[in-house]
């Protein structure tokens, strides 16, 4: 079973999702042998023409395209491998695209549904269906629980270990925090935080913060 589908998983990564794979086993009983035959029914390759964002007014269609590997097929995909639908790759390409939009401040980002449509037997239209909800700015800010250092001390602890020289510092907020006040929620700033605070306590030797 194992082998009849990674036979399957190589035809559709190169662009031939329709392929089935089957297998039979004859068995010499005289000998003590046994013969594995593999019937493949090898379906056309299957070009992607357009791939659209539904709902989508937060980004531009083009700078959704950027964020994904699968691609519209052009006149250089021999090259480069692209524009065939590939079934791992366009899983990633789910995940990246939720990760970008939470990243902007979206997080209630949700892909609901994903629609294939074939105007001939070998070309693909993807439709993404989304719901992008709403950009979340940081309200408010509370730190609790510090009693050996003030807020204030942290705040200074965090903009000491910024770096210097050619490379730019990044704009701290009224807290003293990377991402503060008024900022685009983010995952990726919430976690930068919070490691910048502890950063600060691991410079004073307290690791276990």
């Amino acid at each position: 079973i194992t082998d009849s589908q990674e036979i399957q998983k190589m035809y559709q990564k190169s662009g031939y999702p329709g392929t089935t794979v089957k297998y039979s086993i004859g068995i010499e009983e005289a000998n003590g042998r046994a013969s594995v035959k593999f019937d493949i029914m090898e379906s056309p390759k299957v070009k992607i023409t357009r791939i659209d964002f539904v709902n989508a007014e937060a980004f531009s269609q083009k700078e959704l395209r950027k964020q994904i590997k699968t691609r519209k097929h052009w006149m250089f995909s021999w090259i480069t491998g692209s524009g065939v639908f590939k079934a791992d790759q366009f899983d990633d390409d789910k995940e990246k695209l939720a990760e970008f939009y939470r990243n902007k401040g979206y997080i209630d980002f949700e892909i609901k549904d994903v629609q294939f449509e074939h105007p001939t037997p070998t070309t693909l239209v993807i439709r993404f269906i989304l719901y992008e909800g709403h950009q979340y700015k940081v309200g408010s800010v509370k730190i609790s629980g510090n009693k050996l250092f003030s807020n204030a001390e942290i705040a200074e602890g965090i903009k000491r270990a910024q770096p210097t020289g050619i490379v730019k510092k990044p704009k701290l907020g009224p807290n003293g925090l990377l991402m503060d006040t008024g900022d685009v929620f983010t995952p990726d700033g919430l976690q930068k935080d919070m490691q910048a605070i502890s950063d600060v306590y691991g410079s004073k030797g307290y690791i276990d913060v």
